[in-house]
């Protein structure tokens, strides 16, 4: 016995609408993205690329708005709000980054204070080396919607 599909098969409003919604999402350039989390094999589900881009870049961003509290407290909303997976991730970094900031912060201002102030050009350098991570972070993010971006020389807590 052969699996031969149903050709002859009526579509219900449910089924149609889904059909012009797809064909909507493709012709605004939306790009399906398959699930891991699904049921079934083969369901697609489809995220919002310009969407993608908003809120991975809000994750990384958000250190430049201050390095307290309340730049971390962006990607936590924004990780518990999204269901897009990619966006997830990026918040995920984001906080690891964040957390990795404030403990490299802690233990130069160490170094500074027991080397009497001779060691300031490592405070310049590593103020430096977070900022141009977090622009190649939104470099990354506003490109490619596909994979998130990952900090290198960070420890992953979170």
């Amino acid at each position: 016995m052969t699996n031969k599909p149903i050709i002859n098969r009526p579509m219900t409003n449910k089924t149609q609408n889904l059909t012009t919604q797809i064909g909507i999402r493709y012709a605004k350039g939306i790009k399906p993205y398959l699930s891991p989390k699904r049921k079934f094999k083969g369901e697609k589900v489809m995220y919002d690329a310009d969407e993608r881009k908003l809120l991975s870049a809000l994750c990384h961003g958000s250190i430049f708005l201050s390095t307290t509290l309340f730049s971390i407290a962006i990607p936590i909303i924004i990780s518990f709000i999204t269901k897009d997976p990619v966006v997830k991730q990026n918040a995920k970094e984001s906080i690891n980054f964040h957390i990795n900031i404030w403990i490299y912060g802690l233990l130069i201002g160490l170094l500074i204070w027991h080397s009497f102030g001779t060691l300031v050009p490592l405070a310049g350098l590593g103020f430096m080396l977070h900022w141009a991570l977090t622009i190649c972070a939104l470099f990354y993010v506003l490109s490619d919607t596909e994979k998130p971006f990952r900090y290198p020389f960070i420890f992953r807590l979170v």
